[in-house]
């Protein structure tokens, strides 16, 4: 379950698909509880914590004790960051690494540093620092080795700055979520599940006010909430109709003609 933990960034990276701010909202501490306890209830086995940047999180701290007091021992906790914060207050970076000691085993952190898309580029100290507490550190991914530049969604600032051979896009970001619950699928624990199974672990994504949404974007409006039961999720994503990826959406119906059925 990807929770986002706040959509402020102070970087304005060109290819942002959230086309984070440093003014972007965040999780209050209330609603994080409320959060965990919804993860709880669905039995939700992994947590994806990203934002924007969530080291920008003004309570960060907090909110990584509360996330390891209220999962189980074994559940995998994962981390999505830009580093720069984390390695550049020393503070914080101590702080962090005293909460996770006992945790460490079952967290994962990745890291990225790309010089085509970030302003600024992590320095040998903040890289050493990083891979001290076990982080990967990678470019933006691309599903395609052969064409590593093809790898940006097309929403927020992508879209804004970067042209077609840059995106790697044959559907909107909701689509999973949203076909899957057309075929079937009844629970909120079933279409994690699903998902998951295919590696598939950032949709659908908790906002900062506790919404549900279907795509990864602070841009992507809210479909359900955390305070909904878990048939009223089901039924509103079964009738949710956004259209506003028209980049993607016309990828999706080049590369399928039953898109337009499905998704009615």
């Amino acid at each position: 379950m990807k929770i986002d933990l706040t959509y402020k960034c102070s970087m304005g990276c060109s290819h942002c698909m959230l086309a984070c701010t440093e003014n972007g909202e965040e999780m209050k501490l209330d609603v994080l509880k409320d959060v965990m306890g919804f993860i709880k209830t669905h039995k939700i086995p992994y947590v994806l914590l990203s934002g924007g940047e969530l080291f920008e999180h003004s309570s960060i701290l907090d909110c990584m004790k509360l996330i390891l007091e209220n999962t189980d021992a074994k559940t995998p906790i994962m981390i999505t960051t830009n580093g720069r914060k984390l390695s550049s207050d020393i503070d914080m970076l101590e702080k962090f690494k005293e909460i996770i000691a006992p945790h460490k085993k079952r967290i994962m952190m990745q890291v990225t540093d790309d010089d085509r898309f970030y302003p600024t580029k992590l320095d040998s100290k903040q890289r050493y620092r990083l891979e001290k507490l076990g982080a990967t550190i990678e470019p933006v991914p691309s599903r395609n080795p052969e064409d590593r530049n093809r790898c940006l969604y097309p929403q927020g600032r992508a879209l804004e700055n970067f042209t077609d051979e840059w995106y790697d896009s044959i559907a909107p970001k909701c689509i999973n979520c949203r076909l899957m619950v057309k075929q079937g699928v009844n629970s909120f624990h079933k279409l994690v599940m699903t998902l998951m199974s295919a590696a598939k672990l950032c949709t659908p994504a908790i906002a900062p006010d506790g919404s549900i949404k279907l795509g990864e974007s602070a841009l992507c409006p809210a479909c359900s909430s955390i305070y909904k039961s878990d048939s009223e999720i089901i039924e509103d994503i079964r009738k949710f109709d956004c259209g506003a990826c028209k980049y993607s959406w016309e990828k999706a119906k080049h590369n399928t003609e039953m898109m337009d059925i499905m998704c009615q």
